[in-house]
């Protein structure tokens, strides 16, 4: 069976246009290869940037929890240094030097903040307390007061 010329023009173009779409095909296949590859160095170079991230993430949470236990470290301590430092100035307080002895009405009461010495009976009504309340101590010398003792009155 012979072909008329319009046929076999027709298959000419027909094969001319199946030759653009492979063409085009082999340049889209290229193209997407080519895009497949940039995704997979993407894709490594971005889980590289996530790891140098979480490694970055993790250093600085180890320095927070370091910073936090030195804080606390730096609190207790304070805490510790400031309870050591009433006790000493409690301490100081109640001792008390020879000639330090007072007598707030007929009751003798040891004076405070004296720097050593000599102990008088203790009472209730004690020379803080007067000093504190504006009272008379009776004393020979007045009493030193320690730095809590003045706040106090």
């Amino acid at each position: 069976m012979a072909h008329s010329p319009a046929q076999q023009e027709g298959t000419g173009m027909d094969e001319y246009a199946d030759q653009v779409l492979l063409g085009i095909g082999e340049a889209l296949l290229e193209q997407c290869e080519f895009l497949s590859t940039k995704l997979e160095l993407t894709k490594e170079k971005y889980a590289q940037e996530i790891e140098k991230l979480d490694k970055e993430h993790e250093r600085v949470r180890s320095e927070i929890v370091a910073l936090k236990i030195h804080i606390d470290d730096l609190e207790a301590g304070s805490k510790v240094e400031k309870d050591g430092l009433l006790k000493q100035d409690i301490a100081l307080s109640s001792q008390t030097s020879s000639g330090m002895i007072a007598s707030l009405g007929d009751c003798p009461v040891k004076a405070i903040g004296s720097a050593g010495g000599q102990e008088g009976p203790p009472i209730a009504g004690s020379q803080e307390l007067a000093v504190r309340h504006g009272g008379s101590a009776n004393l020979a010398a007045p009493p030193r007061l320690s730095g809590v003792h003045r706040l106090l009155s």
